[in-house]
């Protein structure tokens, strides 16, 4: 037995050297602690920090997940006839769409030949267009921007073509003098765009899509190339479709965890990663098998006892956390779509029974830039406060019994000297050299903290709640089609209230729980899915929403069978 219980322990600390080198060694891995983690994190990049054009000789790399509105590095400046030409890359990897264009913050409109026709004062006394745009999305087959090629055909030949990189292109027509404050009363128009970003592998169905799903993202980093480059076959990957569908679990009207961020390849990967993680509180580790994977997101009641009583604790050495440490306020920053996909502030989470009785708030910042949703922010800070905060840590040598926690999330720890009988979170295992005690570092874990209720939703500090009678949110009334992919598309007339947008999701019909996001077109009168199988049968069903707490019910569902696509005549 013991050169059995040998031999498997010093098997799983070499499969640990390969999940540290995996994911950067974070301290989602054993060995290193959860507070380490939080002394080390540096402060993520502002998403305003984005939005604006940058000039550099040799740009960085860098690429999206979920929705964003950036700016970008100008990779073509030049003038040429009484006109200013301008190239924003806005992604060095393919985008799903450019949703909208922006000059100087105004959303614009552009005709089918790229001329700007709503949204900025660049129209003339006798209808002649002063502004066109060019765009792309960095497809594998994009030709070289019109704009440049035909005005530059000296510098901008038909091999520019950027593929892989995702780009929009401005020409400035100077009117005459006289008119030029009232066609460009801010001066040379900057550009930015709202753009749904990469698309990402989703191993539920085995097809690569766009989706804001965190858990997608983190696959794509971790499999990617410019990011880990790790194989598939080295990932499980049966936990990340668990955790593909805890993330789309809908929280009062909202999916659980989403993802809406930038990531440039200069930043440390294990920052990145650190990142997308944190968004939905996930954390990575090694499978039996030598497989990474991931789990969190909600609680789990812990299976492997360690208790005093049964003989399994040599040592134990109990302590709150210091004073100097612990709060009761978190002030929430994350990413506000509403303001512009840019920072902003939430209603903090507080711990009122601690400002009472301490006759004192004191606060912590927490940066949660890559969250769209304040909801979710406020739902993390909860869960952060309340491990921050954890009633104890401790340090515990046992004897072999404490190897049943490698691998482990939380356990259940029985001390009754203290009456504890509760949760902990697993921070490190450490096997003695001589292999005859285990160390383990722990620390309190809260299931309240991973309950969430209506009441706790909170309202913006920016944006004031809507506080409007009575809405008409009655589900939109919709038809069923599929594309050549194929793929499911559900039409509607919108409300023509432009405050309310619509929800979709659709299901094969024989998995009940199977709920899946579309993709609501920014006219707001269609939703498209990710390709789907023949011959198979999906249920549809749509909702509509006015704001975060003015979310309506959803509708009947409605089924479709996906039909082979006809072939064209030839």
């Amino acid at each position: 037995m013991g050169g059995q219980a040998v031999t498997a322990v010093s098997g799983f600390f070499a499969g640990l050297g390969a999940i540290g080198t995996a994911v950067g060694n974070l301290a989602l891995s054993l060995g290193l602690s959860y507070i380490a983690s939080l002394l080390f994190r540096p402060d993520q990049p502002k998403p305003s920090d984005g939005q604006v054009e940058v000039k550099q000789a040799v740009p960085s790399r860098f690429w999206h997940y979920g929705r964003v509105k950036v700016s970008g590095p100008l990779a073509f400046y030049e003038s040429r006839n009484g006109a200013l030409y301008k190239l924003v890359m806005l992604s060095t990897r393919p985008v799903d769409a450019i949703e909208h264009v922006f000059m100087n913050d105004v959303a614009v409109g552009i005709r089918g030949d790229g001329a700007v026709v709503s949204g900025s004062p660049t129209v003339g006394g006798s209808g002649e267009f002063y502004a066109y745009i060019n765009q792309s999305t960095g497809a594998a087959d994009q030709g070289p921007s019109g704009l440049l090629r035909f005005n530059f055909p000296d510098a901008w030949t038909a091999d520019h073509r950027l593929q892989g990189t995702a780009y929009i292109v401005g020409q400035f027509i100077a009117p005459a003098i006289e008119y030029f404050q009232s066609a460009y009363p801010n001066g040379e128009p900057s550009l930015s765009a709202t753009l749904r970003g990469v698309q990402v592998y989703d191993p539920r169905n085995g097809t690569t899509y766009w989706s804001d799903n965190a858990a997608l993202a983190v696959l794509d980093y971790l499999t990617h190339p410019d990011g880990y480059d790790r194989p598939l076959s080295r990932i499980n990957l049966q936990s990340f479709i668990d955790y593909a569908w805890l993330c789309d679990d809908m929280v009062n009207g909202q999916r659980r965890y989403r993802i809406a961020t930038t990531v440039d390849l200069t930043e440390p990967r294990k920052d990145v990663l650190q990142r997308l993680l944190e968004a939905c509180d996930a954390s990575l580790y090694m499978s039996p098998n030598g497989q990474v994977s991931i789990r969190g997101g909600r609680w789990e009641e812990p299976t492997v006892v360690i208790d005093a009583d049964l003989g399994h604790i040599i040592t134990a050495d109990f302590s709150p956390p210091g004073a100097m440490d612990r709060y009761n306020e978190l002030v929430i920053q994350y990413r506000e779509p509403s303001l512009g996909h840019v920072e902003n502030e939430a209603t903090p989470w507080e711990d009122p029974l601690d400002i009472a009785q301490s006759g004192q708030v004191i606060s912590q910042n927490i940066n949660l830039f890559q969250v769209p949703s304040q909801s979710q922010a406020r739902r993390l800070a909860k869960i952060r406060m309340a491990r921050d905060n954890a009633d104890w840590t401790a340090e515990i040598v046992t004897n072999l019994a404490g190897l049943n926690c490698i691998g482990e999330r939380i356990i259940r720890l029985r001390w009754p000297e203290l009456s504890i009988d509760a949760p902990f979170w697993v921070e490190g295992v450490e096997m003695s050299p001589d292999i005859t005690t285990v160390s383990l570092k722990l620390r309190s874990a809260s299931q309240a903290s991973y309950s969430w209720s209506p009441d706790e939703e909170g309202s913006s500090t920016v944006i004031p709640p809507d506080t409007s009678p009575s809405y008409d949110l009655t589900p939109p009334d919709f038809i069923l089609a599929q594309t050549d992919t194929p793929s499911i598309v559900a039409t509607w007339t919108p409300s023509q209230a432009l405050n309310r947008a619509y929800n979709f999701q659709y299901r094969n019909a024989n998995t009940p729980n199977g709920w899946m996001s579309m993709t609501t077109a920014s006219t707001r009168d269609r939703a498209t899915g990710a390709p789907v199988a023949v011959g198979s049968t999906y249920a549809v069903r749509g909702q509509t929403i006015a704001g975060p707490q003015a979310v309506g019910p959803w509708s009947a569902q409605r089924f479709i069978t996906i039909l082979e696509p006809e072939e064209e005549d030839a």
